[in-house]
């Protein structure tokens, strides 16, 4: 991972993911998606979603894409509130 350039934010996420639920990330941390490039925010979140689903992590990102907040994916792929409100519907 360290010979990417967003190996270091992989390693933070993870390590974030292992002690609680979820991460968040600036944009100083996600900068390193689209290092030396200008880009609009609708890149970004493109970007990042791409980024989160190479690690199967569920992502709820800012409409700029200035800043997101990383979640681990249940197995089954929906967030638990998700199932739940499904199951009662």
């Amino acid at each position: 991972m360290s010979d990417c350039p967003w190996g270091g934010l992989t390693v933070r996420i993870r390590e974030s993911l292992a002690r609680q639920d979820f991460f968040v990330s600036s944009s100083t941390d996600l900068s390193v998606l689209w290092e030396g490039e200008s880009i609009d925010g609708a890149e970004r979140r493109r970007r990042i979603m791409v980024f989160a689903a190479q690690y199967h992590w569920k992502v709820e990102i800012r409409t700029d894409g200035n800043s997101a907040r990383f979640l681990v994916s249940p197995p089954s792929g929906l967030l638990a509130r998700e199932s739940l409100s499904r199951n009662h519907e």
